[in-house]
């Protein structure tokens, strides 16, 4: 989670009128910045809390019309396991993933919500990508792990659904 919902006193006047994560940096929201060290370092799902014109933040963020792969942490395990038992080659390469399309991140925050806060009001940029170097759509193909003989049993939206559960009765024990 990235709190990015402070008023950036400390930048004014550039803050004035823009929240700090959208501040433009070279080319682009500084915030683009922060998620893709994030992605570096292997973390892909990442919550915004915002506060200060927030509207800023969720323009630089698109639409919810981008489209994303998902595969639940347990079937990526048991493929990892898969591949070492059956794989011929010592070192080899597999793209790990759903077969599926995917699911809009509008679906996931919707899913979200409803799992979480059923209440809470969701809003979106205006744009089908956010930042500079986001994919409205991103597909690889999982062939040579399905020749190998596994299949995911969940879809992204099943894995999502999962996830999003398994986060909320862990955060919010009976």
């Amino acid at each position: 989670m990235i709190l990015v919902g402070g008023q950036g006193t400390r930048l004014r006047p550039l803050t004035s009128k823009v929240p700090k994560p959208v501040v433009q940096l070279v080319d682009r929201p500084f915030v683009s910045f922060m998620l893709e060290w994030l992605l570096s370092h292997g973390i892909d799902d990442v919550i915004m809390s915002c506060g200060f014109l927030a509207d800023s933040v969720r323009d630089v963020l698109g639409d919810g019309s981008q489209r994303k792969a998902y595969l639940h942490v347990n079937e990526l395990v048991d493929a990892m396991v898969f591949i070492q038992a059956r794989a011929a080659a010592k070192v080899d390469v597999f793209n790990i993933g759903p077969t599926d399309a995917g699911i809009h991140v509008r679906d996931i925050a919707r899913e979200t919500a409803a799992a979480v806060a059923p209440g809470a009001r969701l809003k979106f940029g205006a744009d089908n990508k956010g930042w500079v170097g986001d994919v409205p759509c991103f597909t690889y193909s999982t062939a040579k792990l399905s020749a190998l003989g596994w299949t995911p049993k969940l879809s992204s939206l099943e894995a999502v659904r999962r996830a999003i559960g398994e986060i909320n009765r862990q955060e919010n024990p009976p």
